[in-house]
């Protein structure tokens, strides 16, 4: 049981949402704030493109959330965070062309030129592994135009990876119908065992 207990205690759990530049917000069933937060600072310029599709399309709240970002710097601080580790996960979109930028955490850069991609493209990048400094985690952009809409912290450490159970029934249609195409046509290049990882994406486990 303590056992347990233990590894109950070491599972991520959800810190804090943020919605950069709009009202507080619900995503994946968490309570997000909203730019009114007194748990953040940024100075960047605000902006809405709320008739921009989005690709890949994604709920209400979320696209609600995407539509609506700080550009121009970047700089936001989350503040109020106590002493630990955490992952923190960045969300940003592009509304018109492609830019290129790189991507800091605590000064420390976690991307490097990234592209942000065709209008309406959007990605939750991360998951970056960082311990506040004084109470505050500090995420920067450097190069082009970057459009960061929302963050979303958790403690510990965390893969990104929909919690959520799955039920035997699924299982069993995932072992059955889907992994097998993916072994006979996607392992060779998007598995661990991989000679050369195409893209950076991997497709042999759930995260």
């Amino acid at each position: 049981l303590m056992a347990g207990e233990a590894r109950a205690a070491e599972r991520p759990q959800f810190f804090r949402g943020l919605n950069l530049n709009g009202p507080a917000v619900t995503i994946d069933g968490h309570a997000w704030e909203g730019q009114d937060s007194k748990n953040y600072v940024c100075r960047d310029k605000a902006f809405e493109s709320p008739d921009v599709p989005l690709t890949p399309a994604t709920d209400a709240e979320r696209a609600r959330m995407l539509r609506s970002s700080r550009w121009g710097g970047n700089r936001i601080e989350l503040t109020n965070i106590p002493a630990g580790e955490y992952t923190l996960f960045l969300y940003a979109w592009e509304d018109n062309n492609a830019e290129s930028y790189s991507i800091s955490v605590n000064d420390r850069e976690v991307v490097a030129s990234y592209n942000s991609g065709a209008t309406g493209h959007w990605e939750k990048l991360g998951p970056w592994f960082v311990e506040p400094v004084k109470g505050k985690i500090v995420l920067t952009s450097h190069g082009g135009a970057a459009n960061f809409s929302g963050l979303e912290l958790w403690r510990g450490q965390h893969d990104g990876s929909d919690a959520a159970p799955i039920s035997a029934e699924e299982l069993a249609f995932f072992e059955s119908r889907i992994r097998p195409l993916l072994v006979k046509h996607c392992y060779e290049c998007h598995s661990a065992d991989a000679k050369e990882l195409q893209g950076e994406l991997l497709v042999d486990s759930r995260p």
